[in-house]
């Protein structure tokens, strides 16, 4: 008999860093979520220039606005609305992240596996267009990452995610399949939920128990609700992750992180080829 999932954390999003054109909301996470950030960016003094990523994916999904992104692997792209990316950094990638004028959305790192820690860097793409979706009794479900429902993203990461935008008009609702051994969280970002009993207001997380399914309901009269559902499975190991600035690596121990920052600074293996200004 399937069993429905209960939220049994709630908190709200933290305020990691705020400066002129840029303010960052992060949200630390359980196994594979390293974190999440919701993210704002204004140009130029938003602009994150050139910086070193490794040992993680870095996706980006677009709310509001536009922003380019450009590495040193020959990808260059513009997220608009709706669009999403996932930058597997792998053993070492330099790229960037300029707002087109304003940039809003929603940053997750996804630690990588250590069997595939050290892979050749990849990029994946999805605009509005190319993200499965479907509609039902006043919810919007669309697929950002993964598999479910019958349905696959473009997009996937190493070790198994999903990842879900959900709208639910008034008084709609969406049940949701879970991986019982999976870390499962859900982020609301306009209006309220429920579920089982616990709401969760604008800009909260709730912390899904490991159980089947979960309901999530609008039952706000005159204003629709946006949630992102995230499910991952744990990778089970050990690791860390160092950051300076943009700068970030994560690898087994305090010490593997700190090698690729050597890298880094003598531009070595994946830190040497310069980061693309444009779309080729």
């Amino acid at each position: 008999m399937k069993t429905p999932a209960k939220i049994i954390e709630v908190f709200k999003d933290n305020l990691y860093s705020q400066r002129i054109g840029k303010l960052d909301q992060k949200i630390l996470m359980k196994d594979p979520y390293v974190n999440v950030n919701r993210y704002a960016l204004v140009s130029p003094d938003g602009n994150i220039e050139s910086h070193p990523h490794s040992g993680f994916e870095s996706v980006d999904y677009v709310i509001y606005g536009q922003q380019f992104h450009g590495d040193n692997y020959g990808n260059a792209n513009y997220l608009t609305p709706d669009s999403i990316q996932n930058i597997n950094c792998g053993g070492g990638m330099l790229h960037k992240e300029i707002p087109v004028g304003v940039s809003y959305g929603v940053g997750i790192w996804v630690a990588l596996p250590k069997n595939v820690r050290e892979c050749k860097p990849d990029y994946q793409f999805a605009d509005s267009s190319q993200i499965p979706t479907f509609k039902k009794n006043g919810a919007t479900f669309s697929l950002l990452m993964g598999k479910s429902w019958g349905m696959k993203s473009k997009l996937y990461t190493q070790t198994p995610t999903v990842m879900a935008s959900i709208d639910l008009e008034p008084g709609a609702s969406h049940t949701q399949p879970i991986e019982r051994d999976w870390s499962t969280f859900v982020y609301t970002l306009t209006g309220g939920i429920e579920s089982a009993g616990t709401r969760l207001n604008e800009f909260e997380v709730g912390v899904v128990g490991e159980i089947d399914f979960i309901n999530f309901q609008n039952k706000l009269e005159n204003k629709k609700a946006k949630l992102l559902y995230f499910s991952g499975k744990p990778i089970n190991e050990p690791y860390f992750v160092y950051e300076k600035g943009a700068d970030a690596y994560l690898a087994e121990n305090e010490e593997g992180t700190l090698a690729k920052e050597q890298e880094y600074i003598h531009s070595m293996n994946g830190f040497k080829e310069p980061v693309l200004d444009d779309v080729i």
